[in-house]
């Protein structure tokens, strides 16, 4: 017996897991259960549960769902010993106060999710803030969620490219870091739908954006300068990325500040690769002469096609060492991890005195979406890929107010922007920050004698190991 059989009210289905069902007729529910399962589940819920439309629960479960099912399993387990049970035996005794059941129709079974008793959840909730609090040392309270605008983003790519002294295995890697984090800050997306994510069941896929999801356009209008536009189609979002409908967003090229422009950082990246498709190379594409190409005769728009076999090549990717030295790996995308190590790096040498992750820029998107009137909250979600609203208000809405409460009961003029800056790391930088401990510093943390006393604890854990 498995640890989810211990909350599983089904018998095994007529047919085995995975085993198609060549019957048309309609879903059908099973309630041929054992009676302990009808007597803890309320009439109310089974009547919910005959009103259920089963076409729209998924036929199987994903990986990354799969991998949480672990987490959480492990989660329980150190519970179960933090009150010295058995975690199946501690589960088992658990009165279950309302039982979803995943109704299976004729190719399988679904499984069932419990909740605890009430008697149960106190147990749980004053474990882990007392004795779990202790234990870690942890401190109660809620976390600033800070955000990274325009001008924070703006000083961390003027130290990038004026002031970093940062050596890469490869310079690419250089102007990769400066476009993801572009492209993060103009579509809102997760890290995981631009590079290779780290999440269970998703990592050493090498799923990332490629040169396909892309599109890079000439924009000619009857008046006024021609326009370069890319088209990123964000195929890899989270939940979504088994669906052929991807969302688009649309970005142009800034000329004032080239820093902050995609444009220019795809462009630089494409012309690298020779993504190009060889009819426009042939005709003497090149960087300084894309706005000069002629649409074709009624068209204000000419589209510059990439080669077709680059329509799979992930536009970010990693190094690899060869015989003749470090070169970009032609297929490996740029994981995550070292976008999230890269970040930490720049934001702390750039002078934020809090750590800046990706994460900071999609937050920023959905509190400026939602300071924006003439956009709602079917917007907003449909930008960040939210099914429900309550999602931002829960893990992206900022504690830092943004409205301007002084004025509104003075009745003056609201000083909003000042305000919403308060919530941002544009206000703690400090350029001036030390970099890197001095020699001194160095000298002195080695003598630390707790340090000392761990190594020696170290190397004798190790001893025993090998022993």
């Amino acid at each position: 017996m498995t640890r989810f059989d211990l909350i599983d009210p089904y018998p095994t289905s007529e047919h085995g897991a995975g085993e198609e069902d060549d019957s048309d007729s309609d879903f059908e529910f099973d309630f041929d259960c054992d009676s302990a399962f009808l007597d803890i589940v309320p009439q109310k819920s089974l009547d919910a549960l005959r009103q259920l439309d089963i076409s729209e629960l998924p036929r199987e479960l994903a990986a990354a769902t799969l991998a949480l099912q672990e987490r959480t399993w492990e989660l329980w387990s150190k519970f179960a010993r933090g009150v010295q049970r058995e975690p199946g035996e501690l589960l088992k005794r658990c009165e279950p106060k309302v039982c979803h059941a995943g109704c299976h129709r004729r190719t399988g079974r679904k499984g069932t999710q419990a909740m605890l008793s009430a008697s149960a959840s106190t147990k749980q909730r004053r474990y882990l803030q007392t004795t779990f609090y202790l234990e870690h040392g942890l401190i109660r309270g809620m976390q600033q969620a800070y955000t990274v605008g325009h001008n924070t983003l703006l000083g961390m790519l003027h130290h990038h490219w004026t002031f970093d002294k940062t050596s890469f295995p490869i310079e690419r890697e250089r102007v990769q870091l400066a476009a993801i984090l572009l492209f993060l800050a103009y579509t809102g997306a997760r890290l995981g739908a631009i590079v290779e994510s780290n999440a269970s069941g998703i990592r050493g896929s090498g799923e990332a954006m490629s040169y396909g999801d892309l599109k890079l356009v000439l924009l000619k209008p009857p008046t006024g300068l021609p326009l370069l536009l890319l088209e990123v189609k964000i195929r890899l979002d989270k939940g979504k990325r088994k669906r052929p409908s991807a969302k688009a967003i649309t970005l142009y090229e800034n000329a004032n500040c080239p820093a902050m422009c995609p444009i220019v950082h795809f462009l630089a990246l494409a012309f690298a690769d020779n993504a190009f498709h060889p009819e426009f190379m042939a005709a003497g594409l090149s960087p300084t002469n894309l706005h000069s190409f002629a649409t074709v005769e009624g068209r204000t728009t000419l589209e510059f096609k990439l080669r077709k076999d680059m329509k799979k090549v992930p536009i970010f990717r990693f190094w690899r060492s060869t015989l003749h030295g470090v070169e970009v790996d032609p297929t490996r995308p740029l994981p995550a991890s070292n976008l999230n190590r890269e970040s930490r790096r720049l934001g702390q040498q750039a002078g934020l005195l809090h750590p800046f992750r990706p994460y900071c820029l999609r937050r920023e998107v959905g509190t400026q979406l939602t300071a924006d009137q003439g956009v709602g909250d079917q917007q907003r979600n449909q930008i960040l890929g939210h099914a429900r609203s309550e999602t931002f208000l829960k893990h992206y809405l900022s504690s830092s107010v943004i409205v301007d409460v002084q004025a509104t009961f003075l009745g003056q003029e609201s000083k909003s922007d000042l305000i919403k800056e308060m919530g941002k790391l544009t206000l703690r930088r400090d350029p001036n920050l030390p970099k890197e401990l001095t020699q001194d510093q160095k000298r002195l943390a080695h003598q630390d004698e707790d340090l000392i006393k761990a190594q020696a604890e170290l190397q004798g854990t190790e001893r025993q190991i090998e022993a």
